[in-house]
C-alpha cells in the first residue's frame, strides 16, 4: 500500500509507489549529479530536502502553500509564463486536467537539463501545489506518467 504523506492542513498526497523519498544523506549526491550547473535548483532541493523524491533517473520537487483566492489564477499563470518565456525556444505549456484537476504543465530545458514543471490548485483556489521534475530527455514518457500518478495522488482537505 503506497504512504500518504501532509503536504499541510489543506492538502495530502499519496506518493505513488514507485517514487521515493529522497534521504538527507543523498540530497547533496542528486544535487551535484543532478544540477550541477544549475545553482537554482541545487539551491531550492538543499533548502527543502524533505520535499524531494525520486522515481529512477527523475528527481521530482514538491512544493504547496496557502494563497490568498483569485478565481482563474491557474489560466493568469499561464499567460504569466508563457510571456516571460515567449524567447525560450525550448519552452511549451498547456493546461491539461489530470484526475479531475486542472494543472499547468510547462517544459523547458534550463542550462541543458529538462525540467517540467507542474502547478495545480485546490477548487476553492486557495491553495497550491507546484513542483518540478527533471528527466532525461529519454524519459520524457515517464516523466509525463510520473506527473499524472502525482497528481492523481493529491488529495484536497474539505
Amino acid at each position: 500500500m503506497a504512504q500518504r504523506i501532509a503536504l499541510s492542513k489543506s492538502a495530502t498526497l499519496e506518493i505513488p509507489n514507485q517514487m521515493t523519498k529522497a534521504s538527507k544523506s543523498n540530497i547533496s549526491k542528486i544535487a551535484s549529479e543532478k544540477f550541477g550547473k544549475t545553482k537554482f535548483l541545487i539551491g531550492t532541493i538543499k533548502r527543502y530536502p524533505d520535499k524531494v523524491f525520486t522515481v529512477g533517473e527523475m528527481v521530482i520537487f514538491v512544493n504547496s502553500a496557502e494563497i490568498t483566492q483569485q478565481k482563474g489564477i491557474l489560466k493568469v499563470q499561464k499567460l504569466a509564463s508563457d510571456d516571460t518565456s515567449q524567447h525560450d525556444k525550448t519552452y511549451s505549456s498547456k493546461i491539461v486536467a489530470i484526475d479531475g484537476k486542472d494543472v499547468l504543465v510547462a517544459n523547458r530545458i534550463v542550462e541543458g537539463i529538462n525540467l517540467m514543471t507542474f502547478t495545480t490548485f485546490n477548487p476553492s483556489e486557495n491553495f497550491c501545489i507546484t513542483g518540478f521534475i527533471q528527466y532525461p530527455q529519454k524519459d520524457y514518457a515517464k516523466a509525463k506518467a510520473a506527473l499524472e500518478n502525482l497528481i492523481s495522488g493529491i488529495k484536497y482537505a474539505n
